[in-house]
């Protein structure tokens, strides 16, 4: 006897199959029309944007040596994307990424001068995505929490750079009224172990910051106030030479109000950062070992007394806006113990802060901004030491609606003499650009600069007093959005 029960005819297998796949037919034509009909209830919007640029630049005398007369030259460019994921009126997803981030043309991935076409694929960071957070509208105001823009605040003068700077933070905005508040934590740096349930080689390594801030947006007048405190625990705070370590715990407290006040065609804008703390080495730190032999000997815990401000005022006219700006950064006063340097760690000229070319911008790698990236900022006998006061004024005209020249002239000086200085200025610098937008879409933008170089500029470049020479120099870029 069959245990499987009595054999069944072969036509009656057949029917059964043909039920099975109607049924199998029918269930998923039924799934689709749900599915279907669900789609556009469920469907995230995505909003695309961002920007091609390529970038010329051309510096002569970059040096500020006439012995050498070196100059340079070369082309960069980048492409940003930034996509919004909308899942409903109250929830988003924002990143960002950049590729080929000002990655100089006809250079490989390890600095040679062979084209990037020869390059093995793979060899070169190509793509960097700099931003990703989530925002979550409630009725109790708007919570922003990931890797999101950081140091923006006021006006641009102490901004950090928009294009490249993002912290990891949690960012809280409410509104009532015409008044906006909130507060933001941010992780600039975990030193703790960046895998679980691996021994840290350090107990207390974080860098955090905390911020509250309020502010007034009504007709013509806005103001704001922003406190912060931050906390450093790290090595080598500052940059010594070896043996030297600068190993130290950072508390640093920060004051920045700011105001835009309009007034008919006229416009006032200014903010103040005040930061105090206090530095705690992990033994006691020589000055002479940062930036000049023989002078004082920093204690166990120096103080932070730092001030930066700035204004600028700029009229309206017909086809014009004319402006004149100043701002002022502490140096390190000669023969003080306590840390007075605004331009250093913390505070100072941010990135965003471009009115002259050489000076403040990409063409001489920003070398009066905290940030700079020449040999005038690499090290702290230089721009943060001395400090920075610099007064200039411009005028942009309106050649018509598609064209527009812009004119800028600046003279910088050190805000502390020290002794041994040959001079105060830095340098006087004047430009001259234009901005073409050539279609929608498609901007040109050129500026042509030139810097009478100071003496003390020259001095901190290591140039020879008989030796120094003025600059000029061409940036150039096209740019398309999208």
């Amino acid at each position: 006897m069959n245990k499987r029960g009595p054999l069944k005819p072969k036509n009656a297998v057949v029917t059964l199959r043909e039920d099975d796949m109607k049924k199998i037919t029918l269930i998923t034509v039924a799934l689709c029309l749900a599915v279907a009909m669900a789609i556009p209830a469920m469907a995230t919007k995505v909003n695309v944007s961002g920007e091609y640029r390529v970038r010329g630049f051309y510096t002569d005398n970059i040096t500020l040596d006439e012995s050498r007369s070196e100059s340079q030259a070369y082309y960069d460019n980048r492409l940003r994307v930034e996509t919004v994921f909308q899942a409903n009126d109250n929830v988003s997803v924002t990143t960002r990424f950049d590729a080929f981030e000002d990655e100089v043309w006809g250079v490989d991935a390890n600095g040679a001068t062979t084209s990037a076409q020869f390059e093995t694929p793979g060899a070169k960071d190509t793509i960097d995505f700099d931003r990703v957070y989530m925002t979550i509208m409630t009725p109790i105001g708007r919570f922003q929490i990931g890797r999101q823009e950081d140091g923006a605040w006021g006006p641009a003068a102490f901004d950090t750079d928009n294009d490249y700077y993002s912290t990891d933070s949690i960012q809280y905005l409410g509104k009532a009224g015409d008044i906006l508040f909130g507060a933001m934590i941010l992780k600039y740096a975990e030193m703790d172990s960046a895998s679980p349930w691996v021994a840290d080689t350090v107990a207390d390594g974080d860098f955090d910051a905390y911020y509250i801030f309020a502010g007034y947006n009504k007709d013509n007048i806005e103001v704001g106030l922003l406190c912060e405190l931050a906390r450093a625990a790290e090595d080598n705070v500052f940059p010594v030479p070896p043996p030297l370590s600068s190993d130290a715990t950072v508390k640093d407290y920060k004051i920045m109000p700011y105001w835009k006040l309009g007034f008919g065609p006229v416009n006032i804008e200014g903010e103040i950062n005040y930061e105090c703390g206090d530095i705690q080495f992990d033994s006691p730190m020589p000055v002479a070992a940062f930036w000049s032999p023989g002078s004082i000997a920093f204690e166990d815990d120096p103080d932070i007394d730092a001030l930066v401000y700035y204004i600028k005022a700029s009229a309206d006219l017909e086809m014009a806006n004319v402006y004149v700006g100043y701002v002022s950064v502490s140096g390190q006063e000669e023969g003080e113990s306590d840390m007075t340097m605004g331009n250093l760690y913390y505070g100072g000229l941010g990135q965003g802060f471009t009115p002259l070319a050489i000076l403040t911008d990409d063409l001489g790698g920003h070398i009066l901004n905290t940030q700079g990236g020449s040999i005038f900022t690499a090290t702290l006998n230089g721009v943060a030491l001395h400090g920075v006061d610099l007064i200039y004024a411009g005028a942009d005209l309106a050649v018509n609606d598609n064209l527009s020249v812009h004119l800028v002239a600046g003279q910088a000086t050190a805000n502390e003499d020290w002794t041994g200085d040959w001079d105060d200025e830095y340098g006087t610098e004047v430009d001259l650009g234009i901005t073409w937008n050539i279609m929608d879409n498609v901007t040109y933008s050129a500026t042509a600069a030139y810097l009478s170089t100071g003496d003390l500029l020259a001095q901190i470049g290591g140039v020879a007093q008989t030796n120094v020479d003025d600059v000029y120099g061409l940036m150039h870029e096209i740019k398309v959005t999208f």
